[in-house]
């Protein structure tokens, strides 16, 4: 799977831009379920029916991303930088445009961490927002128009903004991937400081403690 910003690194070279509108359903509004006990809310916004996925309102504007449907692909990966370790995982297109990326940056103190220190990089609860550099999270949305939105903090304010872990798996199998979901309330800016809003956020992605 290919990296969907190589921009959330090296230097805050962050070329990224707007939070807009997706599809509104792969399922068409259907009554599936899957694991997720998902299909049409009666009637209302349909709901995830696969294991990783994103949904929530983007300026307003309901959105939902479903691994496998719609051409979607889950995918994770990592860049490092001396001590800081930056992980992602990304909901995305083969275009890359109304794809969703989230990255947890941890500086470990040492440039080669162990699986068990990558992993510990995540736990339950409420995360700050980084920028880019600085311990924390950063959201990075892709539009329709191949533009970029992020809450990396050099761009704008954290405030009014959340991201809660609420789980985090164990690892996989006989891999090191785990699911991590969550909740996201949050505002993403392009270079100027216009800013395009996620609310009524919910995630399931998983991470890969190897890379």
């Amino acid at each position: 799977m290919k990296r969907l910003f190589s921009i959330i690194m090296v230097g805050a070279v962050l070329a990224l831009g707007a939070c807009s509108k997706e599809e509104t359903s792969s399922n068409g509004g259907g009554t599936g379920g899957g694991n997720n006990g998902g299909g049409n809310n009666g009637g209302g916004d349909p709901q995830p029916s696969t294991t990783y996925f994103f949904h929530g309102e983007i300026n307003g504007t309901y959105t939902l991303l479903e691994d496998t449907k719609e051409g979607y692909t889950i995918g994770n990966g990592s860049q490092d930088q001396g001590n800081v370790k930056r992980l992602f995982s990304t909901l995305a297109k083969s275009d890359d445009k109304n794809s969703l990326e989230i990255t947890m940056i941890e500086d470990l103190g040492k440039s080669n961490p162990s699986i068990n220190e990558v992993y510990g990089m995540f736990s339950q609860g409420n995360k700050d927002f980084s920028d880019g550099d600085n311990n924390g999270i950063v959201v990075n949305w892709k539009d329709e128009t191949g533009k970029t939105w992020t809450s990396n903090t050099k761009f704008g304010t954290s405030n009014s903004s959340q991201l809660n872990i609420t789980h985090v798996g164990s690892f996989i199998g006989n891999t090191k991937t785990f699911k991590v979901e969550g909740t996201i309330n949050c505002r993403v800016y392009d270079l100027i400081g216009d800013y395009k809003t996620i609310e009524n956020g919910k995630f399931s992605v998983y991470f890969d403690a190897t890379k």
